[in-house]
């Protein structure tokens, strides 16, 4: 029961996130940037979307998972100030551990290669426990595409 309210929350707080990219978009179009960061609320719902598709990918449902991170992507790659953040980083990991478990390995690897490179970008440490966690599916999702 408690996943599907979880669920039901997530689809309110995806709409009401579209409903304020796209005013913000538009917004931006007329001023003819996409230079503006995003409204802070579109970035706050963004992260705790982010945060459910976790919980909703520790619960095996992935599918439901990507209804949560996908969009996410998409918001954070509408604005130039958070198309290489590591709240975009973050969702790309996810994203391609996402996809390692649905067997589907290049989308993984293309996922996790640019999961590492917005770290690198970022100053993350290679030594730092996400980057190895990266790494390591990484080449679990390389080692498995020749399959």
């Amino acid at each position: 029961k408690s996943y599907h309210l979880a669920r039901g929350a997530s689809e309110e707080a995806l709409q009401l996130a579209w409903e304020i990219a796209l005013s913000s978009q538009h917004d931006d179009r007329s001023k003819g940037s996409s230079h503006e960061p995003l409204d802070p609320a579109v970035l706050q719902l963004i992260r705790a979307l982010k945060r459910l598709g976790k919980v909703i990918l520790l619960q095996k449902h992935h599918n439901d998972a990507l209804d949560c991170f996908l969009p996410c992507l998409e918001l954070l790659r509408s604005s130039r100030t958070t198309e290489s953040t590591l709240d975009t980083a973050s969702v790309l990991g996810s994203l391609g551990f996402l996809y390692l478990k649905l067997k589907r390995f290049n989308e993984s690897s293309n996922f996790l290669r640019e999961c590492l490179r917005l770290y690198r970008k970022n100053g993350v440490d290679v030594n730092d426990r996400e980057t190895k966690k990266i790494k390591a599916w990484l080449e679990m999702a390389e080692s498995r595409e020749e399959d």
